[in-house]
């Protein structure tokens, strides 16, 4: 456990720790610039060193890797917004092969190198500093689309395939793997710095994905793998075009040392055949010395024209021309002797060995060119197995690591499958639950997409509403059953609002929660049903998102008619029993009343009959009547008197 908090401490840190890195070895290499420490600068002899360009950028980037992980945030996009102009700067000095005086602006190279431009830094550093350049702005503080971490792990990955790649073209020796032909290559310690920068940036990025509920790994080794693939297949064409010079030199070198023993074989014709005319004054022989003769120049001219690129060759011709022109002399004196004196004059200049020292000056004048140039056939042929060879072995190890990566692509692939289809059935059980949620509410729900077209429309609403689901999801929307007034009350005060026209649409019942995102648009509103009849609702209107977006709206409603009603009943209710109340207060407290006749005393009118009374203050009327016990009296009083009677 202690294990693995350490590791996630780590992890969470490397971002920062990878940005210290990168910026505090940009610093180192400024400083050895200053201080002429070639060591530093140029980590592997015959190699590039590492540019101060390049150096200045990997201190801007670092220390904007390093912004990333603090609250200043905010200012790593500017480091990486000014790295990206001034490698672009350098791009298109590359593509218009123009110098726009950017390459020694702030320091004037003085290691000579074997490229074109003195100072500038490689076209594979400039590709990799504007791939981690447009990361960093990317994946900078402000939240956006989620989908920016995939392009920000493309990024990435990219640029640690090509650091990767460049590393083994320096272990391998094979030099298009780290350079492009006259162009600057990128130097040992810059590919490293570029695998340590690109590392950091990817870990950013995944930490900061996983907080947004985004993971993007999945793609990084199928994009490993593909950037790999076209790596291998970019260095395999230029490799291809190496091994085809490297094949052509070699064969170049076969045909002049050919063409030096085709000229050593006349040369020696050409001997024999003056032998045979001054010793047999043999015609044959003569005439074969005359065609030796007019063949030398063809050949000789055919060896200076593919030695042409040799200047210690063309040298070599040039001794051989001179004892050419040795040879030449001596015959054309000996053929003068032979016709004055004969044979016995040729004898005499044999005796004196004149002949075999001529002869054997230009024979070993032929042997010294023909040695350079088997010596040069062997370190071409090297080369050309060399090349053969790195490609053989940039094939079969960039084929296995891409292959490794598809592997383990394939195997995240078919873990997210399984892992999908396991959330697809528990999304499927969780969507059948909800279904049975919806439909057995007591309130409509409608969700809309974001141009408000109607994507569920539950039970309850086509109760309310009187339309099937059927006949609105995908579409109508919402406008099908709002009240075209409110709507464009709501559109004009809205546009009172905001300053500009709002049309009385599904957009101005949307605008309200469109400018708060987050908040919820409550108001009771006018729905009109199928038949055209109308009722008074409570409508809440949500905006709807997810790990990947805005996805939409949900309105929730209620038809309240009923309750509006049961509320004008129970405010007139109200209004009758206080003014009955009122009313009632005026008889409140003593009442003065004669206790013979019941007359009641007014402080207005005087003395007044209890109806009179009680009709001036109460809005009442009286009718007449006798009680049951007055009957039984007046029936006495009655009887009493038809007695008398």
């Amino acid at each position: 456990m202690f294990h693995k908090t350490l590791q996630s401490r780590w992890l969470r840190e490397f971002p920062r720790i990878a940005g210290a890195a990168v910026a505090s070895f940009g610093l180192l290499i400024v400083v050895s610039w200053f201080a002429h420490w070639q060591p530093v600068v140029q980590m592997l002899p015959d190699t590039a060193p590492m540019k101060f360009n390049t150096a200045l950028c990997f201190i801007c980037l670092g220390t904007a890797l390093i912004l990333l992980t603090t609250r200043l945030a905010y200012y790593a996009p500017w480091l990486g917004g000014a790295v990206l102009l001034f490698t672009g700067l350098t791009l298109v000095e590359y593509l218009l092969q123009r110098d726009l005086n950017i390459d020694q602006l702030f320091f004037k190279s003085y290691i000579q190198a074997d490229t074109m431009y003195l100072g500038r830094m490689s076209p594979l550093a400039v590709v990799c500093f504007i791939l981690v350049s447009l990361g960093v702005i990317i994946v900078g503080p402000q939240p956006r689309w989620p989908r920016r971490f995939s392009v920000v792990g493309i990024c990435g990955c990219i640029v640690a395939v090509i650091a990767l790649v460049a590393l083994f073209g320096f272990a391998f020796g094979i030099q298009s793997a780290y350079g492009w032909g006259s162009y600057s290559r990128m130097a040992v310690n810059t590919a490293a710095v570029f695998l340590v920068l690109s590392g950091g940036l990817l870990v950013h990025a995944w930490q900061t994905a996983r907080e947004e509920n985004f993971y993007f790994a999945r793609w990084l080794p199928v994009t490993a793998a593909l950037t790999l693939l076209a790596m291998i297949a970019f260095i395999s064409v230029v490799n291809l075009e190496e091994l085809d010079s490297a094949t052509y030199w070699r064969k170049h070198t076969v045909d002049v040392i050919l063409d030096a023993q085709a000229f050593q074989d006349n040369v020696t014709a050409l001997q024999l055949g003056m032998r045979g005319y001054v010793t047999q004054r043999d015609t044959n022989a003569l005439a074969s010395y005359q065609g030796s003769l007019q063949r030398e120049p063809e050949q000789f001219d055919q060896l200076v024209e593919l030695t042409g690129d040799n200047p210690a060759q063309q040298n070599e011709l040039k001794a051989l021309a001179a004892a050419m022109d040795v040879i030449f002399a001596f015959d054309r004196r000996l053929l003068a002797v032979y016709e004055q004196e004969g044979f016995a004059g040729v004898s005499r200049i044999d005796a004196t060995g004149e002949s075999r020292r001529v002869f054997g000056s230009v024979i070993d004048e032929i042997k010294k060119f023909s040695a350079a140039e088997q010596k040069l056939l062997s370190v071409r042929g090297a080369v050309e197995q060399a090349d053969s060879d790195k490609g053989t072995r940039l094939m079969v190890v960039g084929s296995v690591l891409a292959a490794l990566l598809l592997v383990f692509a394939n195997q995240m692939a078919s873990r997210e499958l399984l892992y999908r289809q396991r959330a697809e059935a528990k999304l499927s059980q969780a969507l059948i639950l909800q279904d049975a949620i919806l439909n057995s509410a007591d309130y409509g729900i409608v969700s809309t997409d974001p141009k408000g077209i109607v994507q569920s429309f539950n039970h309850a609403a086509e109760l309310m509403l009187g339309y099937s689901a059927k006949e609105v999801v995908g579409k109508a929307t919402p406008m099908l059953w709002r009240d075209p007034l409110e709507i464009t009350e709501m559109a004009q005060k809205l546009s009172k609002n905001i300053g500009q026209p709002v049309k009385p649409n599904f957009e101005a019942a949307a605008m309200k929660v469109q400018f708060n995102p987050g908040q919820i648009d409550e108001g009771e509103y006018t729905f009109i049903r199928k038949d055209g009849s109308r009722f008074t609702c409570l409508l809440v209107v949500t905006m709807v998102s997810d790990n990947i977006g805005f996805r939409g709206y949900m309105g929730v409603f209620r038809d309240v008619s009923q309750r509006k009603q049961q509320e004008a009943g129970r405010e007139k209710l109200i209004a009758d029993l206080q003014a009955a109340l009122t009313q009632v207060k005026t008889l409140s407290g003593t009442i003065p009343i004669c206790g013979w006749c019941k007359s009641v005393r007014s402080d207005e009118d005087g003395w007044q009959g209890v109806e009179q009374y009680v009709r001036a203050r109460l809005d009442v009327t009286f009718s007449h009547g006798i009680c049951p016990t007055c009957t039984e009296k007046v029936k006495a009083d009655i009887e009493k008197l038809n007695k008398r009677t």
